[in-house]
């Protein structure tokens, strides 16, 4: 329940950008709205069984203002969740991320087209749970995550714009059960996220 209060809470909160002029002083309220959703089966060649089933969703909301001429500072919250369903091994494995942190991004005006760079860290969690009729396993991780990346924003008119990025990220997943024992592990890779953006007036 705790979930699903925070999670409609960060979908409404997940749709506002500011247009600033990106100068000193200007302030803006932002919600970058990064959204991926993916449901798929996957079944063998040959085989008359039924498919393994899989369900993925992301979300990432950004705010934040302009500290000074184009430099604008904020935070991000990220979820994550996905579900896999095997069937041969009849095992379920549920998979959910929350992480917090700032960003901070210097944009270069260019007119409709306006590149900028991005770098972020973020601390979360990760639960993933595995069950079956006879058993069920849950496993938690807090996770330390840091990401740098280039992008641009294309103006649609004055208050839309679409937004690119690619990005490179790293993150350290410890072991957060109690009496884990093991040094967790490191995740890293390359990103290419995409988001609609709505600008209001400056305030």
């Amino acid at each position: 329940m705790k979930q699903s209060i925070l999670l409609m809470v960060f979908l409404l909160c997940s749709s506002f950008f500011l247009k600033a002029q990106m100068n000193t002083g200007s302030k803006f309220i932002a919600g970058y709205n990064q959204f991926g959703f993916k449901t798929y089966t996957d079944k063998a060649v040959g085989t008359n069984s039924d498919p393994d089933k899989y369900f993925q969703l992301n979300l990432t909301t950004k705010a934040g203002y302009f500290l000074k001429n184009r430099i604008a500072i904020g935070a991000l919250l990220h979820y994550n969740r996905s579900v896999h369903n095997y069937v041969i091994s009849n095992l379920k494995s549920i998979n959910t991320e929350w992480a917090i942190g700032p960003i901070a991004r210097y944009y270069m005006e260019y007119g409709k087209i306006i590149p900028f760079a991005e770098i972020s860290a973020t601390y979360g969690t990760r639960k993933s749970l595995t069950e079956s009729a006879s058993f069920n396993n849950e496993i938690k991780h807090s996770v330390f995550s840091l990401s740098a990346g280039i992008g641009a924003n294309y103006f649609l008119n004055e208050k839309i714009a679409i937004e690119g990025m690619l990005n490179y990220g790293m993150s350290r997943l410890k072991p957060a059960n109690d009496g884990a024992t093991g040094e967790g592990h490191l995740e890293s890779g390359f990103g290419c996220n995409f988001g609609l953006i709505f600008y209001f007036g400056t305030i």
